[in-house]
C-alpha cells in the first residue's frame, strides 16, 4: 500500500510540470493491483498454514490464474468503459503488477524459510 501511495504522490508532482498526464488510469491500474495483490496473498498465506505442498502449489497456481484473467478483464474494462488513457494505464497495470508481485514473492520465501526452521 505504501509503494502506491508513494508513487501515485510521484504521480501527481510529475503532473504539475505536464498538464496532459491522465492520472486516473494510473490510479485505477494501482487500486486494481493492491486489491488483486491482497487477494492472492491472502490466498497463498491460508494455503502455507496446512502444511502441505500440494495445497500450496494448488493455490498458488489458482490464484494466479484467476487473478490474471481477472486483471485481463480489468484492463478491458478500463479501456472501453473507462476511456482511460491506452498506454498510461497499461503500463502502470504492468509495473505495479511486476513490483506487487516481486514483493509477494520475497515476502512468502521468508515465510516459507521461517516455517522450515521452526
Amino acid at each position: 500500500m505504501g509503494i502506491f501511495a508513494a508513487s501515485m504522490a510521484g504521480v501527481y508532482v510529475w503532473k504539475m510540470g505536464r498538464g496532459d498526464f491522465d492520472v486516473t488510469g494510473i490510479w485505477a491500474a494501482g487500486v486494481i493491483n493492491v486489491l488483486n495483490s491482497v487477494i492472492g496473498f491472502r490466498v497463498i498465506l491460508g494455503s502455507l498454514e496446512h502444511k502441505s505442498t500440494q495445497k500450496f502449489f494448488i493455490a498458488s497456481l489458482g490464484s494466479m490464474s484467476v487473478r490474471l484473467f481477472v486483471i485481463l478483464i480489468m484492463v478491458v474494462a478500463g479501456l472501453m468503459l473507462f476511456n482511460f488513457n491506452k498506454i498510461s494505464f497499461i503500463f502502470a497495470l504492468f509495473c505495479y503488477y511486476f513490483t506487487f508481485l516481486f514483493l509477494e514473492t520475497i515476502i512468502l520465501v521468508k515465510r516459507i524459510n521461517k516455517q522450515k526452521e521452526s
